[in-house]
């Protein structure tokens, strides 16, 4: 218990403050779902129940006084010492991430950090490793992991929404002028349909839905790879990510196509291990992936 106790304690805190987890979910940017399960481990750990459940929120049983007016006291005292001793040992920061926003979008990062922490230590390295299998979880407190998912892993972890990834469809200059401009939403049926592996084949308009159904699918293991076939002229890219294709699509070596149509959208997370004051160098580095997340193009928050 000793290792969660902390952040057991703080959502417990601020539900109670809050009177309910739904409160406190907002308060420490996390899910509901995850403040309930860290007060539900601490009472099991402690054999008491620590608050009530009911529909208007959450109360504290005695049990729960108790313990808040006993532990309070000592978390305080605890962090006064923490402060107290300062000082920062020499470490590396890791993100692990999906192979594509890895090598294309956080790898700006560095140059990110220079410029929003000038004067700042330069003695802690960021190490950022896009991974083409399954993101494992943050094992250390230098560790973050980016995860696209409808909601954060059910485990013991920080999860902050970062926000979702915009999906869109595009082609080539040279393609539609060889093949044609999709004028509806139909049309995709009688093209060659690039995609990736996710599958992205449904598009919305208000009510309206309309899944592509071209006898003429090619699937791509990576987003990077779909990239380069739309750019070759390969077909029409489904279910590209907005931020990737953007680029291109400014400088016009792609055209955006059915732009009255979008896409489902994907959301993604930040995970790391419980800590109630992380070390400088990653609440640095927390602020400068928020921060490249919201100044990017189809990086929805």
């Amino acid at each position: 218990m000793a290792k969660h106790l902390f952040d057991r304690f703080y959502a417990l805190e601020a539900s109670l403050k809050a009177k309910s987890f739904s409160g406190a979910a907002r308060q420490m940017n996390e899910t509901t779902s995850q403040i309930s399960r860290r007060i539900k481990a601490l009472e099991t750990d402690l054999g008491v129940t620590l608050c009530d459940r009911h529909r208007d929120g959450v109360s504290p049983t005695a049990a729960g006084l108790r313990f808040m007016s006993e532990m309070a006291p000592l978390i305080r005292e605890f962090e006064a010492l923490e402060a107290g001793l300062g000082g920062q040992k020499k470490m590396t920061l890791t993100l692990k991430t999906p192979m594509t926003l890895g090598s294309v979008l956080f790898s700006k990062l560095p140059n990110l950090l220079l410029k929003l922490n000038p004067d700042a230590p330069t003695d802690v390295p960021l190490t950022v490793t896009p991974l083409h299998d399954e993101i494992g979880l943050p094992h250390l407190t230098t560790e973050l992991a980016v995860w696209i998912a409808e909601t954060p892993p059910d485990a013991d972890v920080i999860a902050l929404r970062l926000g979702s990834l915009d999906y869109v469809v595009v082609a080539s200059p040279d393609y539609l002028t060889a093949n044609g401009d999709p004028q509806m939403v139909g049309d995709l049926n009688f093209h060659p349909i690039l995609m990736n592996k996710r599958g992205h084949l449904t598009l919305f308009q208000g009510e309206h839905e309309h899944t592509v159904n071209s006898p003429f699918t090619t699937r791509y293991d990576t987003d990077l790879s779909l990239l380069v076939a739309a750019l070759s002229g390969a077909g029409i890219a489904v279910g590209i990510p907005r931020y990737l294709a953007q680029p291109s699509i400014d400088d016009g070596r792609l055209v955006r196509l059915l732009p009255g149509w979008s896409m489902e959208t994907q959301k993604v997370w930040l995970l790391r291990l419980p800590q109630r004051f992380p070390d400088l160098a990653t609440q640095r580095l927390i602020v400068a992936i928020k921060t490249l997340w919201k100044d990017t193009p189809g990086c929805l928050t």
